[in-house]
C-alpha cells in the first residue's frame, strides 16, 4: 500500500482538480440566457384549450394563470366573474394552468 500512496494522492488531486474545473466551466456558461423586458412580458398564447367567459371581442382581456385547487385562486376568479357580470361585453377572463 506504501507504494502506491503517492500515485493515489495524485489521483485524487487531478480528480479535485478536475471536478473544480469543471464547475467553474459549467458557471462560466450558465448565465447565457438573458431577458429583456420586452421579452419577459409579452402577449401569452390564448388557444382553444384555455377556459374561457366573456365577449371574445371584448377590448380588455385578462389572462390569469391560477390552480383550481388552491384558495386565494378560487377568491380571485370569484372577483373576476362578479366583475364580468357587472360589465358585460367589455372583459374576456381566460384561465391558464
Amino acid at each position: 500500500m506504501r507504494e502506491y500512496f503517492w500515485h493515489i494522492i495524485v489521483t485524487l488531486g487531478l480528480f479535485v482538480v478536475l471536478i473544480f474545473g469543471a464547475t467553474v466551466l459549467s458557471l462560466q456558461f450558465s448565465n447565457d440566457i438573458n431577458f429583456t423586458d420586452s421579452e419577459a412580458i409579452s402577449t401569452p398564447a390564448i388557444t382553444i384549450v384555455d377556459p374561457q367567459l366573456g365577449d371574445a371581442d371584448a377590448p380588455v382581456t385578462v389572462v390569469t394563470y391560477s390552480d383550481y385547487a388552491c384558495a386565494s385562486c378560487a377568491t380571485i376568479e370569484s372577483i373576476l366573474v362578479s366583475f364580468l357580470q357587472e360589465h358585460p361585453g367589455s372583459i374576456r377572463i381566460v384561465w391558464k394552468d
